[in-house]
Parts: C-alpha cells; sequence; structure tokens
C-alpha cells in the first residue's frame, strides 16, 4: 500500500509549525526541569 497523501494549506502549515515547536518547547522545558524520569532509573 501506498503512503497516504495529506495536502495541508498554507495556512494548516503554519498552525502545525506552531505546535510542533511549542511541543518540542515543552518536552525540553521538562527534560531540563528533571520532570521526565530516565526510564534506566526505574529498573
Amino acid at each position: 500500500m501506498g503512503e497516504p497523501s495529506v495536502v495541508l494549506t498554507p495556512a494548516q502549515e503554519t498552525e502545525l509549525a506552531l505546535l510542533v515547536e511549542t511541543l518540542l518547547r515543552q518536552i525540553a522545558m521538562a527534560l531540563a526541569n528533571g520532570e521526565i524520569a530516565n526510564v534506566e532509573d526505574h529498573g
């Protein structure tokens, strides 16, 4: 089966880019604050 093609409007592309950027910032801040525990520490 081929990959499904998704066509976004420029406005949707911009919104998606902002969402991804925000998500990455949240993850980076959580990591910096030690909010996300390393899975290996719980072994």
